[in-house]
């Protein structure tokens, strides 16, 4: 996952739920689908509670608008833990034995020929 990118909001966000009568909070616009889901794990491994939303907005790409998957917190009691684990999730560095694209700059494991999200070569020789 390249680092540049990925968006943290500090802006809050709330949508009022019927169950629990509870507020949902989004803390995060992940630049990926896999982005997202890791985040959404770690905050769930935190017990926070959290789901990943618009994952499916991306098969429409080219003919709506551009949105990107976001990552919502389903107690918004738990904002101020969710804000410390999503930045300790930005600060993390890229794990080793992975390369970065050249064309689009996404990090892949180094047993990868091709990158997985622009498939371009990830081979020097070419």
């Amino acid at each position: 996952m390249a680092g540049a990118g990925r968006a943290y909001l500090n802006r809050v966000s709330f949508v009022h739920t019927f169950k629990e009568n509870q507020l949902l909070q989004r803390v995060y616009i992940a630049e990926s689908l896999v982005d997202g889901q890791l985040l959404v794990d770690t905050l769930n491994e935190h017990l926070i509670p959290a789901e990943l939303f618009g994952q499916n907005n991306l098969g429409a790409l080219g003919e709506l608008p551009v949105t990107y998957p976001e990552v919502w917190i389903m107690r918004s009691t738990d904002s101020d833990r969710a804000q410390r684990v999503v930045e300790q999730f930005l600060s993390r560095p890229l794990p080793k034995g992975n390369s970065v694209c050249d064309n689009c700059g996404e990090s892949n494991p180094n047993t990868f020929q091709i990158c997985w999200l622009c498939h371009h070569s990830l081979d020097e020789r070419v």
